[in-house]
């Protein structure tokens, strides 16, 4: 929740009386980053969330950006490296990225659907959000 208790995320509903928002995945605004990925958020004052489906046989770029980043695999399966270290991360498994680490990752043939969440908030997913792209 913004200042004053407004709802932050596009597509979400504010609480009765504030202090949280209810969020429907299928209702809220479809963000693609780059072909392939689909980013579906969700965010507090310090924290975001985000459903993201990768299809198929995808790759993401080795990057690092300052937040902390846990990810959740809820279908599918990707090639997770961090720091060098490369793992496969399958459904009911999860990984943790501390801000500043490069990553990267791989889909397989049957792409993946995985929960995200970072801290401190990303701002440009937000603002993606915001936009509707």
């Amino acid at each position: 929740m913004g200042a004053g208790g407004e709802t932050i995320t596009p597509g979400a509903e504010r609480a009765p009386g504030g202090g949280g928002q209810w969020a429907e995945r299928e209702r809220l605004p479809r963000v693609e980053p780059r072909p392939g990925i689909e980013v579906r958020v969700v965010s507090g004052e310090q924290m975001t969330s985000c459903w993201i489906r990768i299809a198929p046989d995808t790759e993401l770029p080795a990057h690092a950006h300052p937040h902390e980043q846990i990810g959740v695999v809820v279908e599918g399966a990707i090639a997770v490296t961090i720091a060098g270290e490369t793992r496969r991360v399958g459904p009911g498994m999860a990984y943790v990225v501390q801000g500043g680490v490069e990553h990267s990752g791989r889909t397989g043939p049957e792409g993946v659907l995985v929960v995200e969440s970072f801290a401190p908030v990303r701002e440009e997913y937000l603002d993606a959000a915001r936009r509707g792209r």
